[in-house]
């Protein structure tokens, strides 16, 4: 596999480096040297860092400490799946964000907070769900933003990737804009799959975003 030694960088750049070079799933960094080391597959250091494979990057310290680095937080990300003309990024349950740094993190990667075209695209992506998460970070999957919201016309839900109306799936009872009026962001549901309206701090949700295939027209 991929060993590239990088010298006299800063943590910082090491990271980019990292994100810029093919097939780079992990970085070694000794602060005291600068020294950038670039790995295709997690080194193992010490014991028990075999069960950490299912972090994309980790982060091995010359102070002899092993720090996990989530994907969320580590430059850009890969798109993992790709359907319907679109890619998808399912992030790290474990890794939550309020709505608008999710929306923030989606859009740095080219894409928008997860919205569904179609019933056969929604009924797809629930029922892998599960699979997905289990297969990329092993674990469950958590509660994610929707990238609809009716914050510019309440009671009009749009997309937020252009405006446009939001096919909905909505749990019974909701959307109910509790809060006096202020639920204008939604969240999905991992127990049932179904939508519910909410402000966009009142909790701290997993990552799902979307984006356009590269190259791809989108057919209307």
């Amino acid at each position: 596999g991929m060993h590239t030694v990088v010298s006299s960088v800063t943590l910082s750049e090491c990271k980019d480096h990292c994100d810029l070079a093919k097939g780079c799933v992990a970085i070694e960094y000794d602060s005291g040297d600068g020294n950038c080391e670039l790995h295709s597959q997690a080194p193992h250091h010490g014991s028990g860092s075999g069960s950490l494979s299912c972090y994309r990057k980790i982060l091995w310290d010359s102070d002899g400490v092993l720090h996990i680095i989530p994907a969320p937080n580590l430059g850009r990300q890969t798109w993992q799946i790709e359907r319907y003309g679109y890619q998808y990024y399912l992030g790290n349950p474990r890794s939550r964000m309020y709505y608008a740094s999710s929306k923030s993190f989606c859009a740095s990667m080219g894409g928008a907070l997860v919205w569904f075209d179609t019933t056969e695209e929604y009924s797809w992506f629930v029922s892998n769900w599960h699979a997905n998460i289990a297969r990329y970070y092993s674990t469950k999957p958590f509660d994610v933003w929707i990238g609809c919201t009716d914050s510019v016309k309440d009671g009009s839900f749009v997309k937020d990737i252009d405006g446009s109306k939001c096919l909905t799936f909505w749990a019974p009872g909701e959307p109910n804009n509790d809060y006096g009026g202020a639920e204008d962001y939604i969240h999905m549901r991992v127990t049932n799959f179904l939508w519910n309206d909410l402000r966009q701090t009142h909790g701290k949700y997993a990552l799902a975003c979307k984006r356009i295939v590269p190259g791809v027209r989108e057919v209307v």
